[in-house]
């Protein structure tokens, strides 16, 4: 059960989340002037390259922005000149056709070539046509010998597809927690990948957290305590998600001392992170102070609730005693009182998951596998029992009123 912490970072304090600042400090300016060198830097490089390279770098740069398409245009021109890694970028997504047309013949001709030159995410994608039957035979014992001699020979997302596939049982094989563990591990101790579109450690670390979280770890049993090392690491790595998690697991205590310093921390790169993330900080602790009013308030309500089922069965023993028709409809009435302010609660309690699910959305945390929704999902389910019991007294007690 969440209790209150002693502080929480609120809206304006040490961090600040929102356009419209005051007048530039100094170590504002050094930052905005750093960031001029920085773009002038850039236009320098781009003007010493060829054009290939030239069309290699400003497909790099939109892809990294998330402008797919305007991406592989740049690349596809890259690619034309002969740039090599032009090609390997169009080919993945010439083969799952993402904003481009698909194409996995002409995508599996270049994947093929890139492999036979030693490029482990070419084997991996290969192994990834098999697994989907893309433009090849569904295949999964070759998928997964794809998969493998890829990982060995440093591919980060085929580790990471083997640490899925032993912690979920996928790919033919067997639910195996300790080679899960092994592979999402040597994936995240792994290099940072040359390519945009491979998996990277961070994204290792956040797994690791959720299967320690989960309890899918060897020992079956959830270790909170060692997800928090593995949100943590993912934080440090400026995994978007790991420092929004590791944040919110500080100011709670959960898994790790109270740390509320050290969560602003986190919060503060996570908004200098990307202008998408500027104003999740804030929405995390508006709708975290919001969760806690909303604990508070419910376990007031459980305990009305018992008090109420007290009154109920007594009302219901006096009906039964002679009482009649009277009596069963007081205990109807106080019931549908209860049910009706549980119900009142949950909806209460939904509008505020669904601001963290909102939130997951933004940083790329699959909603079911958030860490700040768990607690409050704990205590819905407690008074949903609550409320289906309630109804089912009701329900007997209609036959006699």
């Amino acid at each position: 059960m969440l209790t209150a912490p002693q502080t929480l970072p609120g809206p304006g304090r040490a961090v600040t989340y929102h356009p419209g600042m005051p007048s530039p400090t100094r170590k504002g300016l050094q930052k905005r002037l750093r960031g001029q060198r920085l773009r002038a830097a850039a236009l320098l490089t781009l003007l010493s390259l060829s054009t290939g390279q030239a069309d290699m770098y400003e497909g790099m740069e939109l892809y990294r922005a998330g402008n797919i398409e305007a991406a592989l245009q740049e690349f596809a021109a890259a690619a034309e000149g002969g740039d090599p890694e032009a090609r390997l970028y169009l080919a993945v997504h010439q083969l799952t056709g993402q904003g481009i047309k698909q194409d996995p013949a002409a995508a599996l001709r270049v994947l093929r070539e890139a492999e036979s030159a030693g490029e482990p995410e070419a084997t991996g994608m290969i192994a990834w046509a098999h697994q989907y039957g893309v433009g090849v035979p569904k295949d999964l014992p070759r998928a997964l010998e794809g998969y493998r001699r890829a990982a060995e020979a440093g591919s980060v997302s085929a580790m990471v597809v083997l640490g899925n596939a032993y912690a979920d049982g996928t790919l033919g094989l067997p639910k195996d927690p300790v080679q899960a563990v092994k592979w999402y591990a040597r994936a995240a101790a792994s290099p940072v990948p040359d390519y945009l579109f491979s998996s990277r450690p961070d994204h290792a670390m956040m797994r690791l957290a959720r299967l320690y979280s989960a309890g899918g770890a060897p020992g079956g049993k959830a270790d909170p305590a060692q997800a928090f090392v593995w949100y943590q690491k993912a934080a440090e790595a400026r995994n978007p998600g790991g420092l929004l998690t590791a944040a919110y697991l500080m100011i709670y205590g959960i898994g790790t001392p109270k740390n509320s310093s050290g969560a602003t921390r986190f919060l503060d790169l996570l908004a200098e992170l990307d202008p998408r993330y500027r104003d999740v900080p804030t929405r995390l602790i508006t709708n975290m102070q919001k969760e806690v009013e909303f604990t508070q308030s419910a376990d007031a309500l459980v305990t009305m609730v018992s008090q109420s089922r007290d009154a109920i069965n007594a009302h219901i023993q006096r009906g039964n005693a002679g009482g009649g028709r009277a009596e069963y409809s007081k205990a109807y009435n106080l019931a549908l009182k209860a049910s009706e302010e549980i119900f009142t609660s949950i909806n209460r309690a939904g509008r505020i998951m669904g601001e963290y699910s909102q939130l997951s959305d933004v940083v790329g945390i699959p909603r079911a596998q958030a860490e700040y929704t768990k607690p409050l999902a704990r205590f819905v389910e407690i008074l949903s029992d609550r409320h289906s019991e309630l109804g089912q007294i009701m329900d007997k007690l209609l036959r006699f009123i």
